[in-house]
């Protein structure tokens, strides 16, 4: 006789194979969380360098030896951020495709956000030119515009922001208001774009190395921490889309109506009925 857990997964599973066009994230969010874990060891090697640069900046195995050692760990995350980014899209794409069969209009909202990232760089390149007017408060007006120019730039992590936020509401119960991203989606967002901003500052020969050691224990820093928390939240978002999933089809009527196979529009009625507990804002 199988364990509770056991029949509970082949339950699930048996729900999963009865909705027309539905494939579950699962097993394609546990390998991306594989992967995001592996970042903990370059991650590790950064804060460990930066550290000893810190520590004891006058050595002599620094100079030259320190942008070597961090070149070659850029290079190392260059190539596991390639198989990242391959199944990043590859997990994107299977959650993606599940948001409609859970009810969800798949709307982004791509072009309001790429309009707020070209207003961005307008008012930026406008700060930057009045810095030459602005006497004593150039420096100020200077240093905005080139904030808000690295900001406007910044657009496909604020589109990849805006899009796990959306899986994340297409996993929401029929029941209650978790629609917004938790804590630490917040926690990984902010890690991942700061480690990715600052990305290749501590090998830049004219920064100093007391200055490249801390930018790089933090790159370290954010990079463990986007690491672990967006390893947990891929996976979190695929099991909140099956589990979703299920208790609209168990809304749906008897037992004989469960064992045939649920279409699209049974869904999309299923959900437009619990549209009346909990409000969504796109």
């Amino acid at each position: 006789m199988g364990s509770p857990s056991r029949i509970q997964n082949k339950q699930q599973q048996k729900i999963m194979n009865m909705v027309e066009g539905y494939s579950s994230a699962v097993t394609v969010s546990h390998c991306l969380r594989n992967l995001l874990l592996v970042w903990a060891l370059p991650a590790a090697a950064m804060i460990i360098l930066g550290s000893l640069a810190v520590v004891r900046p006058d050595a002599t195995w620094l100079g030259s030896s320190f942008s070597s050692v961090a070149t070659a760990l850029r290079v190392a995350g260059g190539f596991l951020w390639l198989l990242t980014v391959i199944m990043s899209i590859v997990w994107m794409v299977r959650v993606w495709s599940n948001v409609r069969r859970v009810g969800k209009r798949a709307k982004v909202g791509a072009f309001d956000l790429f309009k707020k990232h070209v207003g961005f760089v307008v008012f930026g390149m406008v700060l930057l030119v009045g810095a030459f007017f602005a006497g004593n408060a150039a420096p100020m007006l200077a240093l905005a515009g080139v904030f808000f120019m690295w900001l406007g730039f910044s657009f496909i992590p604020f589109l990849v922001l805006a899009a796990v936020r959306l899986f994340w509401r297409s996993g929401s119960p029929p029941i209650g208001l978790d629609e917004e991203l938790p804590h630490y989606g917040i926690v990984w967002f902010a890690s991942w774009f700061g480690y990715s901003s600052f990305l290749g500052l501590a090998e830049i020969p004219q920064v100093p190395i007391q200055i490249a050691s801390l930018v790089l224990v933090l790159q370290g820093i954010s990079c463990l921490v986007a690491a672990i928390t967006g390893a947990r939240l891929v996976v979190e978002i695929a099991d909140r889309q099956d589990e979703r999933l299920s208790a609209i089809i168990n809304r749906l009527g008897s037992e004989d109506e469960r064992e045939k196979t649920v279409t699209s529009n049974q869904i999309e009625s299923a959900w437009e009925d619990s549209e009346t507990l909990v409000s969504f804002h796109y």
